[in-house]
């Protein structure tokens, strides 16, 4: 339980952290306005940083996932 509170402060700050960070960005201009005005070195740069993100929150839900299989596993093995 201490683990998945954690985990919910950790998300919700990451959030916080989205959404400081699009109303920065509306602030200055509208995001589609402020992409169109990217150099294409700048957009292939924020397309890396998102792709990285992605794969660090699918890797990690991937494994949290096979914890809660193996920790179900594991009950189950104590059970019989």
């Amino acid at each position: 339980a201490e683990t998945v509170s954690r985990i919910s402060q950790v998300y919700g700050r990451v959030e916080q952290v989205i959404q400081d960070a699009k109303a920065e960005v509306c602030r200055r201009t509208a995001v589609e306005d402020w992409i169109k005005a990217l150099t294409a070195e700048e957009k292939a740069l924020l397309a890396e940083y998102a792709l990285d993100f992605a794969m660090q929150a699918a890797n990690r839900a991937l494994l949290i996932s096979l914890e809660a299989i193996d920790a179900e596993l594991t009950q189950q093995e104590k059970e019989e």
